[in-house]
């Protein structure tokens, strides 16, 4: 079995599938260390540092502990002034999961000068927020099609459930080396013990400074979900290793 090793920042918004991220092998390409690097270039994302259909207004509900003094209470505009490299912060998003939502990033304009900006990563235009959002290809149920069997033709984004998230996954077809396929695959929604559920939203308030919660399951369907971490009093993205191995297909 060929396993693919990786080092990763969690970063959602990052690909094109279900909650903007997608599966460890398709993550984390230019991440810096504040998370998303793109000014917009997402294909659901604007270069003036707006949303689509509202992704960048804060979207209530318990997720939401209380924005951390450094995060702006609405979504900055992209390239306007921000205070400190690194910073990282999460506006809209839909339910426990937060999903589709869009990410501010304090970013330094170059190792030749002092001065940071907000880069502004909205939700891929494929992004599904809920069952109601998935693609017509998505079967109508969490267990609508049975993991291992083939995926739905021209599926190029997940499907969300209340149960869990399902895609077609990355598997090694043992007809000879390096030959590889899809399969589909379903993956219930983690649960981190000790950690605040539902998952808090990026740039909030935290209380135990060193604490870490994994939300989603970096080499599995649910990938997108981030890593996150409580430091100097506020929720952030946390670098993490995956050592992922690519499934046989049918196992």
């Amino acid at each position: 079995m060929r396993r693919i090793a990786l080092v990763l920042l969690s970063l959602v918004g990052a690909a094109p599938l279900a909650c903007g991220g997608g599966l460890a092998s398709d993550l984390f390409e230019g991440a810096g260390d504040g998370g998303p690097t793109d000014g917009g270039g997402g294909d659901g994302s604007t270069l003036d540092g707006s949303a689509p259909d509202g992704a960048g207004s804060d979207g209530g509900g318990s997720n939401d502990g209380g924005r951390g003094a450094a995060c702006p209470a609405s979504l900055p505009s992209q390239g306007t002034p921000c205070p400190r490299a690194g910073l990282a912060c999460e506006y809209g998003g839909t339910g426990d999961h937060l999903l589709c939502s869009t990410f501010a990033t304090c970013q330094s304009l170059g190792s030749s000068t002092s001065q940071v900006a907000w880069s502004i990563r909205a939700p891929d235009a494929r992004c599904s927020s809920s069952q109601a959002s998935n693609s017509s290809l998505c079967p109508l149920t969490f267990g609508g099609l049975a993991t291992g069997s083939a995926c739905p033709l021209n599926l190029d984004a997940t499907c969300v459930y209340p149960q869990g998230e399902c895609g077609c996954v990355p598997c090694e077809s043992g007809s000879g080396p390096g030959k590889t396929s899809t399969e589909w695959a379903c993956e219930a929604w983690p649960v981190p013990q000790g950690c605040p559920e539902p998952r808090p939203r990026i740039g909030t308030a935290c209380a135990t400074d060193g604490q870490t919660c994994f939300y989603g399951s970096p080499c599995g369907v649910t990938s997108s979900l981030p890593a996150i971490g409580c430091r100097d009093g506020a929720w952030g993205y946390t670098p993490f290793a995956a050592d992922c191995a690519i499934r046989l297909c049918g196992r």
